[in-house]
């Protein structure tokens, strides 16, 4: 197993300060971990309502649209005329 040597000027950390730097760590990743969450949970809640705002705003269109649209079992009344067409020599009638 290869030795390594500390470079000249340094001195190994005692144990208390590892386990001082350990715990240090050990919170500020419990913080970033925590911010990380909050951040999704605010991502999450902003899609969330993107969503529903698109969703209102679509769901007002269509009903607009179908108010403005006649109803489907409507019967459409009006008048007509027949024109019977006269025969004539001509072969285009």
């Amino acid at each position: 197993m290869p030795q390594y040597t500390l470079p000249p000027g340094h001195r190994a950390a005692s144990p208390a300060r590892r386990w001082l730097q350990t715990a240090l760590a050990a919170v500020a990743g419990t913080g970033v971990l925590v911010l990380a969450f909050f951040f999704a949970m605010f991502a999450l809640m902003a899609a969330a309502l993107l969503v529903g705002v698109v969703a209102v705003r679509w769901w007002w269109l269509v009903r607009a649209a179908r108010r403005r649209a006649p109803p489907e079992d409507t019967v459409v009344e009006g008048e007509y005329r027949v024109i019977e067409h006269q025969s004539s020599d001509d072969p285009r009638h």
